[in-house]
């Protein structure tokens, strides 16, 4: 059986700008990202965030993904899909580490 995914009208971030945010003098916090379908829900957290004004560390060894089908048939391997959304993300949007012991 084919994967099927659920209907969803969005995949936008919900980050609510804590009390201090609003003080001049403080930094915004570091959200760190973690979680399943790093081509989307992770990838537009980070850039929602991003566009926030938020810095976002995603943790590499911490997301997963799935196979795509891929355009014109076939289908992209999750390995793939999975470097190419870090790689995406990495470039302007986030931090990507390996793994939690990389987070100062």
């Amino acid at each position: 059986m084919p994967h099927q995914t659920p209907p969803q009208a969005r995949f936008a971030p919900t980050i609510p700008l804590p009390p201090y945010s609003y003080v001049p003098g403080h930094d915004l916090p570091n959200l760190v990202l973690a979680g399943f379908m790093t081509h989307a829900c992770i990838n537009s957290t980070a850039r929602g965030a991003f566009n926030l004004g938020y810095q976002a560390t995603i943790v590499a060894n911490a997301t997963a993904t799935r196979d795509l089908p891929a355009a014109g048939g076939g289908v992209v391997p999750a390995e793939h899909v999975q470097a190419a959304s870090l790689a995406a993300a990495g470039d302007i949007f986030a931090v990507i580490v390996p793994g939690l012991e990389e987070i100062g």
